[in-house]
């Protein structure tokens, strides 16, 4: 944007923007800033060639009169530079470097300014900026008169500039003369020429162009034409001006001023003359006539007989209300005590409201943060530096300027708010002073819409703001030295708030530093005030358990919480804190939330706390603290709400623990069913071995054994020879089994020392098995050791049957020892005496089958019983008889 020139001492000091701020003939203004001290400046600049061209188009300059024409209107410009370098005050344009001429253009720096009143915004001419302007010009041709003893006689909108703070600068010093002289006559202006080379007719006196008289009334005249302009010219630039002129003849000019004296003279009978000054202010009225008035002895002029100074202009009423005299103040803002600033900044707040608001940005808001700069650390220097020490009434001056600062805020756009503003809030902050931090929490919906976020915006600024926000909080609840007095107010108000804080926050901030935060509070405040907004945060912070937004339910408090952290301090509550009933009110209201939050957030928990489940934490800690705190209820509106809360916990628990009978049982049901399913399987997969023998083809295919419970050879086993397919015999021709003395026993349990396909190296006095002839397995005892094993009055005992468990040898394991299965023998059905095909010779007492399972709980196998006959005969017995009987 700017552009360094290094052809002159003013460019090569400045840096000077390329494009112009405005125009205020003959000169163009550039805005500039200094290189090393970086303040604002502005830059007029007149270019020569530019003007030599246009006078040669406009026929003016030849070469006859070029070098005397060109010289005369630089000398002009010279002059207009020379006074107002020589008139040094607040309301006179200010130079700051002085003219530099150059063969192309002339150079010369003042103060920074904005506009003149010709270019500057009509819609911002309020009549309290006017009434300050005019102050500020009536000031500076004060001082010329007074003090300068000079007529301006070039008071006009070109001739008056404004800066930034919307303060008025008198200029235009092209024909300033000194009161010395009394005649003087104007140059009739031509349109051809320059316009810096003639006067404005339109703002000047007929005493001074048609009496040649050179007096103060002809500024004071100028001022009259001036505010009929600034209160004319919103509406139509061409009725803004007092009088008129063509430029050309004076003539125009004379029929306006006659137009004027009949106004002024209340002849009314004119069409339209009732309402020329339909747009001057009542209160301005009378001064304004009194301003435009001629005072000359001709026979034509109208002498009212009060001649009217410049002093008189000031004090009148036009000047004398509240408004201006604060912008009075605010001018001499810097040479006031403390004391004086606190009074004029607590009169501001209740005045503030009526001035504009331009006025307030441009005027009042750099005032503001002037006074603030003072007291905040300097960044640019060492560490060490120590903070600025802040009594009282600096505190209290502060507090004011911040209060007039936050509400000039609401009518900043969001870029001057974040640089003008939020900058030094967060710089206030630093310096925690209580006032301060109580202002900013009752402005924090200002500071946020000013800052343009919203509740789910993120970005750098969303971020910067919630850091102010957890900063803020921390100071406003947590005890400071010297700040006793104040916690409690800042404790509420920051509770109040509350809901503005989290907005911004993460989740982990608001559980591991503002929870915490506000625990603690509850916990140790002794205001019963604080601790009603510390129940009511913990609402806030629970949430409402019946109504689920998955957008803003991660910011809740989770159950976790709710029963580590929340439950254990609200329950050491002291029982002299519910004789209060706001007290006791919120608290059933935060344990009905409670129950409400992990009612309904109870199936997506899995919580392990000592073996309780949230059934068991609702009934315990919610459902049994609202019974005890229903003693405390003396209203009966109230106990029925509290009843109605209790009730409706004591439904829930009952229906939840009715759900978990009645899923138990159904899980019982099932498992029964399963069990069943099984047993229908076991029938189905064996089937019926008597069937299966009379139609081989519907048999399933034999299981074989692992080879690891197969038997094997051993001194006392060898494997039997397979044997030959015998013909099929008629049923006549079948030989009825011989009786055997060899006791037939069932097969040891997997419980039993010995296992299918032992042998007798086994130690003890276990029979020996193996199989004889025909195939079927048999046991032998030896006569001492069952003689041992029997008592002496024993009884011969009857051989028992057991039906054995089914086999099934996919899921067998074998045992590098022992087997933990042993096959039972079964008889065959006597009512079927065919061998049965595929059958080793002569094994017709019986084949190794599966057998259906006990539907027992558990089948318990009985003992071994061993068939001992001391003479070892082969005589019938009872056991024999049981034995043909199966058979």
């Amino acid at each position: 944007m700017f552009k360094v020139f290094r052809s002159s001492a003013i460019e090569s000091n400045y840096a000077v923007s390329t494009n112009p701020l405005f125009v205020s003939d003959p000169w163009t203004i550039y805005p500039a800033k200094h290189k090393v001290s970086k303040k604002n400046c502005s830059v007029f600049s007149f270019n020569k060639k530019n003007f030599e061209s246009l006078m040669v188009r406009q026929g003016v300059l030849g070469k006859s009169n070029k070098s005397v024409f060109l010289e005369d209107c630089y000398k002009v410009l010279e002059n207009y530079i020379t006074n107002l370098s020589r008139f040094k005050h607040p309301n006179i344009l200010t130079v700051l470097e002085p003219l530099e001429d150059h063969k192309s253009r002339m150079l010369f720096v003042t103060e920074y300014v904005t506009s003149d009143l010709t270019n500057f915004p009509k819609q911002d001419l309020d009549e309290i900026i006017i009434s300050k302007g005019l102050l500020q010009i009536s000031n500076g041709v004060k001082f010329l008169h007074q003090n300068a003893h000079m007529v301006h006689l070039n008071i006009q909108p070109s001739s008056i500039f404004v800066n930034e703070s919307f303060d008025w600068k008198l200029s235009g010093f092209n024909f300033v003369k000194p009161d010395t002289v009394s005649e003087y006559y104007v140059d009739k202006p031509d349109s051809r020429m320059p316009s810096f080379l003639s006067l404005n007719l339109c703002f000047c006196s007929p005493e001074l162009v048609m009496g040649h008289t050179l007096s103060y009334n002809a500024d004071l005249f100028s001022l009259g034409c001036l505010i009929f302009y600034l209160f004319n010219s919103k509406t139509d630039l061409d009725t803004s001006t007092l009088l008129k002129y063509d430029g050309t003849s004076l003539s125009t000019y004379e029929r306006s001023v006659t137009k004027m004296k009949t106004a002024i003279s209340g002849q009314i009978s004119v069409p339209g003359v009732q309402t020329m000054f339909r747009n001057i202010p009542n209160n301005y009225l009378d001064m304004f006539v009194r301003l435009i008035s001629l005072y000359e002895s001709s026979q034509d002029s109208i002498d009212l007989g009060n001649h009217l100074t410049i002093d008189e202009l000031i004090e009148s009423k036009i000047f004398n209300n509240d408004l201006i005299k604060i912008l009075n103040v605010i001018d001499e803002f810097q040479t006031m005590t403390i004391t004086e600033k606190i009074v004029f900044f607590r009169n501001l707040k209740k005045s503030i409201n009526y001035f504009p608001k331009a006025l307030l940005l441009n005027k009042f808001l750099p005032v503001l943060t002037d006074v603030l700069v003072p007291y905040f650390p300097d960044e640019s220097r060492s560490k060490k530096t120590a903070a600025v020490q802040i009594g009282a009434d600096d505190e209290t001056l502060i507090s004011l300027v911040l209060d007039n600062l936050l509400y000039l805020s609401k009518d900043l756009s969001q870029l001057s708010f974040n640089d003008k503003v939020f900058t030094n809030l967060q710089k206030l902050l630093k310096l925690d002073l209580a006032s301060c931090k109580l202002s900013m929490i009752d402005h924090l919906r200002l500071i946020q819409d000013r800052l343009g976020l919203s509740t789910v915006e993120s970005g750098r600024q969303s971020e910067t703001f919630a850091a102010f926000l957890v900063q803020l909080f921390e100071q406003s609840v947590v005890l400071r030295p010297n700040q006793q007095q104040a916690l409690l107010q800042m404790q509420e108000h920051a509770l109040l708030n509350l809901s503005l804080f989290l907005q911004f926050q993460s989740y982990t901030t608001i559980t591991h530093k503002l929870f915490p935060l506000i625990c603690d509070i509850f916990a140790k405040t002794t205001s019963l005030k604080v601790k009603n907004l510390t129940i009511k945060s913990f609402i806030l912070l629970i949430g409402d358990g019946s109504k689920v937004n998955s957008r803003t339910d991660d910011k809740f408090l989770d159950n976790y919480l709710i029963i580590d952290k929340l439950l254990p301090v609200i329950q050491k509550t002291s029982v002299k804190n519910f004789k209060n009933s706001q007290i006791l009110t919120n608290m059933v209201s935060l344990y009905h939330h409670i129950f409400l939050k992990m009612s309904s957030t109870m199936k997506s928990m899995n919580l392990d706390r000592n073996g309780s489940s949230i059934l068991d934490i609702i009934m315990e800690q919610v459902f049994f603290e609202l019974w005890k705190l229903s003693k405390f209820v003396h209203s009966k509106r109230d106990l029925d709400e509290v009843l109605s809360i209790i009730r409706s916990v004591q439904e829930f628990l009952v229906e939840k623990s009715t759900e978990a009978v009645v899923k138990k049982e159904a899980n019982s049901t099932a498992l029964s069913t399963v069990t069943s399913n099984d047993e229908l399987n076991d029938e189905d997969e064996f089937g019926d071995f008597d069937s299966a023998a009379t139609f081989p083809s519907a048999q399933p295919p034999a299981v074989q054994a692992p080879a690891a419970f197969r038997p094997q050879e051993t001194p006392r086993y060898t494997q039997p020879f397979p044997q030959q397919k015998q013909p099929e015999l008629e049923p006549s021709r079948i030989v009825p089994l011989k009786k055997s003395n060899v006791i037939s026993l069932t097969p040891k349990t997997a419980s039993s020392s010995l296992g299918f396909g032992a042998t007798s190296s086994q130690s003890g006095n276990n029979p020996i098995q193996r199989l004889n002839g025909n195939g079927s397995l048999q046991t032998a005892a030896p006569m001492n050791s069952l003689n041992a094993m029997l008592p002496s009055n024993s009884t011969t005992q009857q051989p028992q049957v057991i039906q054995p468990s089914g086999i099934d040898w996919s899921k067998a394991s074998p045992s590098p020892t022992t087997s933990s299965f042993s096959p039972k023998i079964t008889p065959m059905n006597s009512s079927f005496k065919k061998p049965v095909p595929g059958a080793p010779q002569g094994f017709t007492g019986g084949i190794l089958q599966p057998t259906k399972r006990v539907s027992s709980p558990t089948p318990q196998l009985s003992t071994l019983h061993i068939n001992q006959n001391a003479n070892a005969t082969n005589k019938p017995n009872a056991n024999d008889t049981l034995f043909d009987s199966l058979i």
